[in-house]
This record gives C-alpha cells, sequence and structure tokens, in this order.
C-alpha cells in the first residue's frame, strides 16, 4: 500500500512539472521553429526580476557582492552554451548559434522577466522531489525575421530545473527544462500542423468525388 501511494504522489508530481513547463502562443506563426533555418540567440535578462523581491536582477547581484557576481556569470556561460548544444542536437528545424555572422535567417530573444535562483538548502533535502530547490525561469521567447520584424512570440512560466548545490548548476538545468519546453511545443505544433494539412487533403479528395 504505502509503495502505491509512493508511486502515485510521484506520478502526480511528475504531472505537475509537465503542465507547469509549458509554452504558450501569444502572437505569430510558431512553425518558424520547424523550419531549416538558423538563428542567433540573444539571452536578455536586462528586464529581470528576482521572484518574491521587489528588486531587479542586477540589483540583488549587486546586493551579494563579487564572489556572487562571479558565480552569475559563470551560471550565464554554462547555462548558454548548454541549452545551445542540446537543442541543436534535439531540434529537427531551427538551428542556433552564440555568434552573430549577419547569415542568420532569424533572430532568437529569450527575455526572463521572472527569474528564482533556487535555494542550496532546499536542493540538499533528502525528501520531496528532485526539483526542490531549483532555479526557475519567466519570461518570452521572441523571434524576429531580418528586417526586425517579430515573427512569432512565446511566453513560459513555472520553467524549473532541478535541484543542485550550485548557482551554476540550477541554471543548467533550469535552461534545459527551458528547452525540452521548446522541443516538445515544436513537435506538437508539427504534429497539429500536420494534422491540418491531413483533413484539408481528406476534405479536398472527397469534393472531387462527390463531383
Amino acid at each position: 500500500m504505502k509503495r502505491l501511494y509512493n508511486l502515485i504522489f510521484c506520478l502526480l508530481a511528475v504531472t505537475s512539472i509537465v503542465a507547469k513547463n509549458g509554452l504558450r502562443l501569444k502572437s505569430g506563426d510558431p512553425s518558424v521553429l520547424g523550419k531549416s533555418v538558423k538563428a542567433f540567440v540573444v539571452f536578455d535578462y536586462s528586464k529581470s526580476e528576482i521572484e518574491g523581491k521587489d528588486m531587479s536582477l542586477e540589483d540583488y547581484i549587486d546586493q551579494k557582492g563579487y564572489k556572487f557576481e562571479s558565480k552569475w556569470e559563470n551560471a550565464q556561460t554554462m547555462s548558454h552554451k548548454d541549452f545551445i548544444k542540446l537543442f541543436n542536437k534535439k531540434s529537427m528545424g531551427m538551428k542556433l548559434s552564440a555568434d552573430s555572422t549577419g547569415k542568420e535567417d532569424f533572430k532568437m530573444i529569450i527575455q526572463i522577466r521572472t527569474i528564482n535562483l533556487g535555494n542550496t538548502a532546499k536542493s540538499l533535502l533528502p525528501i520531496g522531489t528532485k526539483t526542490d530547490g531549483g532555479a526557475t525561469l519567466f519570461g518570452r521567447i521572441i523571434i524576429k525575421d531580418k528586417v526586425g520584424t517579430n515573427t512569432c512570440v512565446l511566453s513560459f512560466a513555472d520553467i524549473q530545473g532541478l535541484g543542485t548545490p550550485s548557482v551554476e548548476g540550477r541554471m543548467v538545468y533550469a535552461y534545459q527544462a527551458l528547452r525540452s519546453a521548446i522541443i516538445s511545443y515544436m513537435k506538437k505544433s508539427s504534429k497539429t500542423k500536420t494534422e491540418e494539412d491531413d483533413e484539408g487533403t481528406s476534405d479536398g479528395d472527397q469534393e472531387e468525388d462527390d463531383e
């Protein structure tokens, strides 16, 4: 009975994580993600605020001191590099680059509006879920074409990675969760598009048969 209860609890926990880690279309055409195109990716923290605190990310880092600032810089380098590498490995469509050559088809801006950097103590607790103490991201993904027009805008919330003692590790896992959410959205959008195309083809065939 206890084993069954634990299994149900784990399933509920996983379900809640999956439900939270979703993307929503705000405007534009998300099919661009599934196309064989290249995009220069930018990580924007200029408007980031700390969740639960009335302060910007910049002010929070300044308050924590130079040692934390160094950790934060390492966290950005590690998480951004890992995000791009794994995205390109999993994506069957759009590919990302960290440096612009001017030849990219699009520009992807990952705009972090609110961030929770996680908690070391919670990540070390022997009970709870694997994401306890993990960093959490809220924001938008803006994809612009070569002339700067928004092609697609997606929002995301409660994107939480695994809990781990270091802020560097927590950010890497948070961006892995965001990457997984984007890839899942791409697959879902592609499936929906295929089904719509199949329905359209089927309707056309039926009309020709009726004639």
